[in-house]
């Protein structure tokens, strides 16, 4: 993996997969997403870091996801799609 993309030990935080799964929906409902949108949004960016593909999971996507949306380039109708076109399941 890119050095760039990777989480520094020190800032390195453990999260329960369900409390995770839930606060990025909150973030993606909060943004004006749909209840749904927002919970396959969240869905997939837990299931990617849960793969370890930390360079697509919560802590590189999300904020990027967020910067786009408040800067226009993104659109709330978009957050579902931007996942993948079938749920990601354990």
């Amino acid at each position: 993996m890119l050095e760039r993309f990777k989480v520094p030990s020190e800032d390195q935080v453990r999260v329960p997969e369900d409390s995770l799964r839930e606060t990025v929906a909150a973030v993606f409902e909060k943004m004006g997403v749909s209840d749904e949108d927002a919970a396959v949004g969240a869905n997939t960016l837990t299931m990617t870091d849960l793969r370890g593909v930390e360079t697509h999971g919560v802590s590189n996507m999300l904020r990027s996801y967020v910067q786009q949306y408040n800067e226009g380039s993104l659109t709330r109708n978009r957050i579902g799609a931007l996942s993948a076109s079938r749920p990601l399941r354990r």
